[in-house]
Parts: structure tokens; C-alpha cells; sequence
């Protein structure tokens, strides 16, 4: 099956795809290219030798990220935020799960997680650039702020 790829300069592009059962299925598929294209690491980050204790990622969509990240690090607490409820899935003991308009303050006081991450949401949000800002001011000082997006014109 083919399907074209609407881009905005050049609507020329067609590839396979199959279509998901779902959008938790097709949020899946892309978290899981993408660790693939990291070599099953979370992202670019240098996370290697990091003890995280408290790791959030906003805008989780399926969870896949929270679920990988809860994994690599055990003995971290992970909370995925999203404005919309996860899929009924099994996540693990230490993750949990917020709903929230990121378009708003957290609940969340500053400076309290050693890893804050966000991949392909704050386009979608409501002046992003000052939700980015709101999200940067979780992360402790020295802890990575991981921020990977589009901009769509």
C-alpha cells in the first residue's frame, strides 16, 4: 500500500505505509524508530552513567518513552504527562502517569527532576515556546532538558 506525503514545498513524495490500528499504535511506531535511530537509547542525550531519581516527559502520548526510560533506570521515579489518557497497557511499578494541559503551569515545583524530556509536542501547544520555558525551569541545574521537535511552517 502507498500513500503520499502532503509536504508543504514538494507534494511529490510517496512511500509505503500501513495505516495503525490506532494512534497509541502508530505513537508507538514512531517512539520505536526513533530509539532505533538512536541505537535503543532514549535519544541524543549522553544518559550513560546517569543515576536519574526523578524523570518526567511531557506530552507522552503512548508512554513508549516513559516506558523505556522507567526501564533503563529502575530505581527512578518516571512521570509521563499528557492532556490525554494513556492506552490501556502495562507500564512499570516506578512510572506513573499525570494528566495535564502543558499549555498550563505544572504541578510541579522547580528544579525537582534530573531529567526533563518533550519529543514532538510543544508545535502542538498553545504558546510553546513559553511552555518550553515553564519545562526547562523543572530540571535540576546540570540535568538534561531534552527538547526534539518540527516546526511547521
Amino acid at each position: 500500500m502507498s500513500a503520499r506525503y502532503e509536504h508543504p514545498e514538494d507534494d511529490s513524495f510517496v512511500y509505503p505505509v500501513l495505516p495503525p490500528a490506532s494512534d497509541s499504535e502508530r505513537l508507538d511506531t514512531m517512539h520505536n524508530t526513533i530509539a532505533r535511530y538512536f541505537g535503543n537509547k532514549l535519544g541524543p542525550a549522553p544518559l550513560d552513567g546517569l543515576h536519574p531519581r526523578k524523570i518526567i516527559e511531557l506530552g507522552c502520548g503512548s508512554g513508549a518513552w516513559a516506558i523505556q526510560a522507567a526501564k533503563q533506570f529502575p530505581d527512578a521515579q518516571v512521570v509521563a504527562v499528557d492532556q490525554s489518557p494513556l492506552p490501556d497497557r502495562i507500564i512499570p511499578s516506578n512510572m506513573s502517569f499525570q494528566l495535564a494541559n502543558l499549555a498550563q503551569r505544572l504541578e510541579f515545583q522547580d528544579e525537582t527532576f534530573d531529567i526533563v524530556h518533550a519529543r514532538m509536542v510543544m508545535m502542538h501547544v498553545a504558546d510553546g515556546s513559553n511552555a518550553l520555558l515553564r519545562a526547562s525551569r523543572l530540571v535540576k541545574p546540570g540535568g538534561p532538558a531534552s527538547h526534539r521537535g518540527s516546526r511547521w511552517h
